[in-house]
């Protein structure tokens, strides 16, 4: 069945970007429930919304992603947005080596059309994949060193060199549970 072609959109330092996708596939969570801890000062966290995978670009997408969990008596909800990116070395099937690039965003505000926007480039793909540190956010890579027998990986060496830019502890947990945890099957298939 053809998928009709999705425009993404977000800010990278102050200007609205979008990216056109057409070849991809969607994970839905509803009401998935991350486990509190691994302190008790890390509470029990609620997920909705969906990550798309974009085959041409090898790329995660967080849409309408939330987490929502109790803090200090009040109830927060955190919105995920951003992407995680799969970069292999040109050279791959002989040095093995990979890398995703994280740039996974907290509650960044919503991406704004003004009347020049409609006339920029709408599949501005380097603009869309740039960093911005700026904002609450994870940004960073996991470096991969595969070992291959044939065309199947046999084993990873994997480092991940991640920074959580203005996010609280509860935040920093909640991105890690949800990618490394719930998400390391389908983001780490081939």
């Amino acid at each position: 069945m053809k998928k009709q072609a999705q425009t993404l959109t977000r800010q990278v330092k102050g200007k609205t970007v979008s990216l056109i996708v057409k070849d991809y596939d969607i994970m839905t969570l509803r009401g998935l429930v991350l486990a509190a801890g691994p302190v008790r000062t890390y509470p029990e966290t609620t997920v909705n919304g969906e990550m798309m995978y974009d085959y041409e670009r090898s790329a995660w997408y967080f849409r309408g992603l939330t987490m929502t969990y109790q803090a200090e008596g009040k109830t927060v909800t955190d919105k995920i947005t951003g992407n995680i990116k799969w970069v292999e070395s040109p050279q791959r099937k002989t040095n093995g080596q990979g890398q995703y690039e994280f740039d996974v965003r907290c509650n960044e505000p919503e991406a704004t059309s003004s009347e020049a926007a409609v006339f920029q480039k709408a599949d501005d793909e380097a603009a869309f994949f740039a960093t911005d540190t700026s904002m609450p956010s994870l940004t960073g890579t996991a470096r991969y060193v595969d070992r291959f027998r044939g065309e199947t990986v046999t084993s990873s060496a994997v480092t991940i060199d991640l920074t959580g830019n203005n996010l609280n502890k509860p935040q920093v947990v909640n991105a890690f549970k949800l990618i490394w945890l719930v998400s390391v099957v389908p983001v780490n298939s081939e």
